[in-house]
């Protein structure tokens, strides 16, 4: 038998009985937008954009909501319920908007969201703790809070209002860090604390 046709039985023999390996069109590209991409997507449990932004928008808004009233309630118990929620949501709504921007090709905000997402893991750590006892993973969560919004706020994406606030929310941010880090007992209750961090 020639070699040529053997090769050619061996091959189709071994396509019989390997499974079916996907092709370079079954895999999703991250950088493709789902709006631009050249028809649906071939992998069912891929989230669409809309999704994504359907469930990462309430995170925002829940963990906003119960971050703030978590520092008025005076009950210990309820503020740590509250802050705890307020983690999740969070950190959740941080991890949706990371791989949102990562397929936009907005490589700078998805990294901002990852940072602040592991900065919110770390204050989520110490939601049920006595709050002199969470100060240090209030100032590590702090400096990323701060690293976050600046890695965040340097995409020209942003409006351009947006960046500013988010600018000077870095620095504030990174001034309670270096506090902290210096020795300075800090809190989320300290004054003036919760309406801006102190600078003096």
């Amino acid at each position: 038998m020639p070699f040529i046709q053997h090769a050619q039985i061996v091959a189709e023999l071994s396509l019989r009985f390997v499974p079916n390996v996907p092709s370079d069109d079954d895999y999703h590209d991250p950088m493709r937008n789902e709006a631009t991409s050249n028809g649906p997507p071939t992998l069912k449990t891929l989230m669409s954009d809309k999704q994504l932004r359907i469930i990462a928008s309430p995170g925002l808004v829940v963990g906003a909501l119960l971050g703030i009233a978590g520092t008025f309630v005076p009950s210990t118990p309820l503020r740590e319920l509250a802050w705890g929620l307020d983690g999740v949501a969070l950190v959740v709504a941080s991890a949706l908007l990371t791989i949102l921007h990562f397929r936009a090709g907005q490589d700078l905000i998805a990294a901002g969201f990852i940072v602040f997402a592991v900065g919110e893991g770390l204050i989520l750590s110490g939601a049920a703790m006595d709050l002199v006892a969470s100060v240090p993973a209030f100032g590590a969560g702090a400096g990323l809070w701060a690293t976050a919004l600046a890695l965040i706020s340097s995409s020209s994406v942003m409006p351009s209002l947006v960046r500013g606030f988010g600018f000077i929310a870095s620095v504030l941010f990174a001034t309670v860090a270096v506090k902290v880090f210096a020795g300075r007992l800090l809190t989320p209750l300290s004054a003036p604390f919760p309406f801006t961090p102190t600078l003096f």
